[in-house]
């Protein structure tokens, strides 16, 4: 970094004001947040947005209604597997709207998000299941990702993942192509093992979670 640009970055630091003239006129930099357990921030977004666009992945488009919704799916999924207050879910997938499906999903049932980067050594992702003591994780069928998290299963606390299909995400023909042209990306481990489960099996209901209160002050939302 030049000399020019570290002054610059400690005058905006000095003098808020250089960049919070450009904030929107109802916002004031030192306002207090008000206290809202994240799901809540979902909940009260998809009432007042919910036909308006969440995020755009591969030519597919979410509302934050239809996010809202699957998010309520997931925290029932991880209820009926046990997840309780403070249970530990290992979340480790790309950012793709998967993640954001369960992050809010394992928030919503209670549990406590266990953040695991893609993008770790095998040995990195072991260390941290123990740190953690997660025995769910949620993840994708990539061989990059997958391949490393189900070598370790055999010696960890993990006892159950929920395997998420990449091309599920895909809009027709990318989903078609991707298995054509890329299948060398997907895993070839074992599928059928028990301890698998298939995120649009586990999806498939309309139920909804059991209210989970949270202590906002002492409750433990994410492990990152």
């Amino acid at each position: 970094m030049s000399t020019s640009s570290t002054q610059a970055n400690q005058t905006a630091i000095s003098d808020p004001q250089l960049y919070t003239q450009h904030y929107p006129t109802t916002t004031q930099w030192d306002m207090e947040p008000p206290k809202r357990a994240l799901p809540t921030l979902l909940e009260d977004t998809a009432k007042e947005f919910g036909n308006q666009t969440a995020f755009r992945f591969k030519g597919n488009s979410w509302t934050w209604k239809q996010l809202h919704i699957a998010s309520l799916r997931f925290a029932k999924a991880m209820q009926d597997r046990g997840v309780v207050k403070g249970t530990k879910v290992g979340i480790c997938l790309p950012n793709t709207p998967y993640f954001l499906v369960a992050y809010y999903g394992v928030l919503k049932a209670g549990g406590t998000v266990v953040n695991f980067n893609p993008r770790y050594s095998q040995d990195e992702i072991k260390h941290q299941i123990h740190d953690s003591h997660c025995n769910i994780m949620v993840t994708t069928d990539l061989k990059e990702v997958c391949d490393k998290i189900f070598n370790v299963m055999d010696d960890t606390s993990l006892e159950k993942l929920i395997m998420c299909r990449f091309t599920d995400l895909l809009p027709f023909p990318k989903n078609y192509l991707f298995n054509i042209f890329k299948a060398g990306l997907k895993s070839t481990k074992d599928m059928s093992d028990s301890r698998i489960e298939w995120y649009d099996a586990i999806m498939d209901h309309t139920d909804v979670p059991q209210h989970v209160d949270i202590d906002m002050e002492n409750d433990i939302a994410v492990l990152q």
